[in-house]
């Protein structure tokens, strides 16, 4: 009974003493290692550990994981800004997939982007069933120098509020680097959600029609007689959307819209690897007020117009593709008509 005792307590002391020791050495000569972003850096110390592209803080049971690389098209040094940026994201992220199909919704957060360092702010968003049953957290970070945003999500039902700190250090020691774009088609939504358009498609090169987004959701967008609708699932239009107001500009008057100084412009503008001319350019300023709903749980009330510019790209046989983009959040959509 004493071998079999004292073998439990050697293969223990194997298993846990080194990391213990590790950990121990790490702390008493404040080593950290570094944790490397699409654009940034950060530096994590034992309170973390690396587990493939993300980083598990093991006392608390917490996983904080990086979403989205995106330029940042506000300008952050301004506090009403910053605080209408903060409510677009809240309602983003109120609309996005993950919340909408597990029925999530944001209840509490920071209520403004805060200072964390010169030039560098952050914002927090809590998500779950109710305001007593938090299980994530979204965090964003976003620099004006380096024209950066950056998105991240902690999951952890029992540890979000008790990791705060360790998670404000960890972001603290943020360094931006470049962010690289992948200019190759073939790594585009148009190609990698190819099956997606081998039904029927739309002809018109024009905006009103419905858009299917190229991603792994069925979503669609429906734009027509000054209406706009945001649909969970194209296959039936009847139930599970949003419907609201829309305005339309086109050409060199969206352009204006959206501070582009069409004075010194050429007649087509270069979009990644295609010549556009500015009559496919639309701006669109949506206000939602209405919800359907079948499935869909209806979320928070949307607090602000949404202004979308979309440029759309005529792949002639392969069907027309609308790059979009919220013109105060920086999320980007790719969609392909699927009815004029």
């Amino acid at each position: 009974m004493k071998n079999i005792t004292l073998l439990i307590f050697i293969m223990a002391f194997l298993y846990y003493v080194p990391e213990i020791i590790y950990k121990f050495f790490l702390d008493l000569f404040s080593i950290k290692r570094t944790f490397t972003g699409d654009g940034y850096n950060l530096k994590y110390n034992s309170n973390w550990k690396k587990i493939k592209n993300n980083l598990y803080n093991s006392k608390y049971k917490c996983l904080f994981s990086p979403i989205n690389s995106s330029n940042l098209i506000n300008d952050l040094n301004d506090v009403e800004k910053r605080h209408l940026l903060y409510l677009e994201f809240r309602d983003y992220f109120n609309r996005s997939r993950y919340l909408i199909e597990n029925n999530y919704n944001v209840y509490s957060g920071s209520n403004n982007f805060l200072y964390l360092k010169e030039d560098v702010y952050y914002a927090y968003f809590d998500y779950g069933t109710s305001t007593s049953d938090i299980i994530g957290r979204f965090y964003l970070i976003s620099s004006n120098k380096y024209d950066s945003l950056f998105s991240f999500k902690l999951v952890g039902k029992n540890g979000i509020d008790n990791t705060f700190n360790n998670v404000l250090m960890l972001i603290e020691s943020i360094e931006f680097t470049e962010i690289s774009y992948d200019e190759n088609p073939k790594n585009t939504p148009w190609y990698i959600y190819k099956d997606a358009r081998m039904d029927s498609l739309g002809k018109k090169m024009e905006l009103s029609g419905i858009w299917r987004v190229l991603n792994e959701s069925e979503e669609a967008w429906k734009i027509t007689n000054n209406k706009c609708y945001w649909y969970k699932s194209y296959q039936d239009l009847s139930t599970d959307y949003y419907e609201g107001k829309c305005s339309v500009e086109n050409g060199e008057v969206a352009l204006k819209q959206v501070g582009y100084d069409t004075s010194t412009m050429s007649d087509n503008l270069m979009i990644g690897n295609y010549s556009v001319s500015c009559e496919n350019i639309y701006v669109t300023t949506v206000e939602m007020n209405k919800c359907v709903k079948g499935k869909l749980k209806e979320k928070t009330p949307i607090s602000d117009e949404i202004k979308i510019m979309w440029t759309l790209i005529n792949h002639d046989d392969e069907g027309i593709e609308a790059c979009a983009i919220n013109i105060k959040t920086g999320e980007y959509m790719s969609l392909v008509k699927i009815k004029d």
